[in-house]
């Protein structure tokens, strides 16, 4: 049995998740990049993590569709086959290419199994062209071949209606501690792999070794890969020569 006052093994790796997996893991809890700033606008492929005038990207592309299932396409084959057999993906989406994320998921071979609503984070408003968000969607999915108890508890609902943490926002899509624990709780058991390639500022690992799963996590993100370790408890590392 696990010893909840030890925390569960990381291991961390900084580059394009599509190099490293398929990785074995028996849960994939993820926030892929969806392409959009602090203020609702699609990001242009300019300096990786430049921040100026309130504008922020991860540096992966313009949102443009044919580049979103160029990068996002391997990456949901890479998690298809990190899995066993009725493994279960957890992966978060923006708004507006939520019905792409998961059309791209879908070709890859996942099944899916149900939309997942997340309130209680709090929000701003990202223009006044727009309304002001008051939820953050997920979708749950499995490879297909197997099934699996996704929590011993019944009636578990798709909404979550949580509280957010405060003092989280050193990425502007850090999710809650809040909600990713009470995601790794619902959808893994104690002992189990957690998979994360697309870790970000590690919000999904801190919650697995906190809930004693040892985790694996992908950043291709520099800052941010620095920011996960912090977290984590792991080395800084300098930037990768050019």
């Amino acid at each position: 049995m696990t010893d909840p006052t030890i925390p569960a093994p990381v291991r961390f790796f900084e580059g394009d998740c599509r190099e490293f997996l398929p990785i074995d893991a028996d849960v994939v809890i993820t926030d892929p990049p969806y392409g959009v700033d602090r203020h609702g606008r699609m990001l242009g492929q300019i300096a990786s993590n430049y921040h100026g005038k309130g504008a922020h990207t991860r540096g992966y592309y313009d949102h443009d569709s044919d580049k979103f299932a160029e990068i996002l396409t391997p990456a949901f084959n890479g998690m298809l086959h990190s899995l066993p057999k009725g493994g279960s993906l957890i992966a978060f989406c923006g708004n507006r290419t939520f019905a792409e994320m998961v059309t791209i998921a879908t070709h890859a071979g996942f099944q899916m199994l149900d939309v997942l609503v997340f309130t209680g984070g709090g929000s701003f408003a990202k223009s006044r062209t727009m309304l002001m968000p008051r939820h953050e969607l997920a979708f749950f999915a499995r490879r297909p071949g197997g099934t699996r108890e996704i929590n011993p508890n019944r009636n578990i609902a798709n909404l979550f209606d949580i509280p957010k943490t405060k003092g989280e926002s050193k990425h502007p899509t850090t999710k809650p501690q809040t909600w990713m624990r009470r995601v790794v709780e619902v959808f893994s058991e104690p002992g189990e792999t957690i998979l994360d390639p697309f870790a970000g500022s590690g919000s999904t690992l801190v919650a697995a070794r906190n809930l004693g799963r040892p985790s694996i996590g992908i950043e291709h993100e520099h800052p941010y890969a620095n920011i996960a370790r912090e977290r984590l408890g792991l080395p800084l590392q300098p930037p990768f020569a050019a």
